[in-house]
């Protein structure tokens, strides 16, 4: 998937937190995101989704506190998860400009065939 420059320099500085070069090496099998403490094994499915959808949850409980106008919002994003994430993502690299061959197949079948996002996946 495409990644930004800003994106890239994040990705760097995290691994150096992490102990780990900059930059992987050829071949590396580490995994992008790593779990809390000093495993080296990658995050099971469920782990990360538990995580993005309390990010979510703590993001809603916040957007609550600013009022009653704010309460559709706070749902919508309850409703938010990780496969959410990722085809928000390829939307948005859709509308970028972003050469489709380099989106087919990443987020999956909501733009892969398509030149417009379906709105069921918006």
């Amino acid at each position: 998937m495409p990644a930004s420059a800003e994106m890239m320099v994040e990705l760097g500085r995290y691994r150096r937190e992490r102990g780990l070069p900059v930059l992987p090496a050829p071949h590396e099998d580490t995994p992008l995101v790593l779990p809390l403490g000093k495993s080296m094994k990658p995050f099971t499915r469920a782990a990360l989704h538990t995580i993005v959808k309390g990010i979510f949850a703590g993001a809603a409980g916040k957007l609550r506190l600013r009022g009653d106008g704010y309460i559709a919002r706070a749902a919508q994003l309850e409703r938010a998860s990780a496969h959410w994430l990722r085809h928000s993502a390829g939307s948005h690299m859709a509308d970028g400009d972003v050469d489709l061959r380099l989106i087919r197949g990443q987020p999956g079948p909501c733009v892969a065939d398509h030149h417009e996002p379906l709105p069921a996946c918006r």
